[in-house]
Formats: C-alpha cells, structure tokens, sequence
C-alpha cells in the first residue's frame, strides 16, 4: 500500500496541501494534532485519511472516477477503546464534471449512528429543495466497531467496504 502525508487535503484540486514527510506526520500523530494519509498512488487516490488522534477523530474521505468527494465515514474513539462509525455521508452531483466541490452536489445522504441503537438519515435533496430525517431504534451496531489503527496501519480504516468478514 503507497501512502504519502500531509497537512490537509484540497478537493478542489486534488491535491496535498503542505506535504509532510512520514517522520514529520509521525510527530504530527505522536502530539495528537491533524494531520493526513493518502493512501494510493500519487495519480490514483483510494482513500484520505484525516487524522486528529488527540481528539479521537478518524475521518476517511473516498473520491468518483471524476475526483469528487463522494463518500466520508467520521469514526470516534470509543471510551473502551477502539473506534465507532459515527456517521457517513455520500454526495451525489448532477453531472460528469470533474473537481465538483461537496457544495455543489444535488443530493446528501447523511446517516449518523450512536452507540446505543439509534440511526438517523437524513436526506438533502437540493433539486427538490427538501430534507427529510427518518429516525430507527434498536438498529444493531457491531459493525460499527474498528480498531483504532496504529500511525501506518490505514488498511483497515480507509477500507469503503464496510461490510461484516465471514467468520474464518
């Protein structure tokens, strides 16, 4: 797996901003300030990961064919340990152009998780100009759970299937 650092991530242009060197995103990681993996190939992203592990925050960006924010999970530390898929959100655009910003998407899924069952998706749909929010109780939540990943070890983390593995 190539995986390079840097300060933040520019959507717009798909691109690094202030690249970092792995020590330099090691003592980012060790201080507990925000830093970012981009995990793929300098002209192929597959995920970026952003990182602020002072505050428990894991955020993994996922990119369209035409380099477009299309998916985001926020996990949080969990006080146990490990981390818990709190939210994703998936954009959808009205068109092919490339390099849309998430401001320019026609339509937002949100769906946000708590530890105790409860899911909310909400729906954003610019187009119509609605909003929709559909609460659910008792929704089992095992798949939420990720271990927290060591500084280097993003596989896990920035996989976009999050489906459960079958038992071995």
């Amino acid at each position: 797996m190539t995986v390079s650092y840097c300060r933040r991530w520019n959507t717009l242009l798909h691109a690094p901003i202030e690249p970092m060197t792995e020590e330099e995103a090691r003592a980012a990681d060790a201080a507990g300030t925000l830093y970012c993996a981009v995990v793929g190939g300098p002209h192929e992203v597959d995920a970026v990961v952003e990182v602020v592990r002072g505050h428990g925050y894991f955020g993994v960006y996922f990119f369209d064919a035409h380099e477009r924010q299309k998916t985001k999970f926020e996990f949080s530390r969990r006080p146990g340990g490990g981390l818990f898929l709190k939210a994703v959100i998936a954009w959808q655009y009205p068109d092919d152009q490339p390099r849309r910003q998430i401001n320019e998407s026609s339509r937002i899924d949100e769906v946000q998780y708590q530890p105790d069952g409860v899911v909310r998706h909400i729906v954003r749909d610019k187009i119509a100009d609605e909003k929709t929010t559909t609460d659910f109780q008792d929704v089992p939540l095992d798949i939420n759970g990720e271990p927290e990943p060591a500084f280097g070890d993003w596989a896990s983390i920035a996989r976009f299937d999050r489906a459960p593995k079958p038992a071995a």
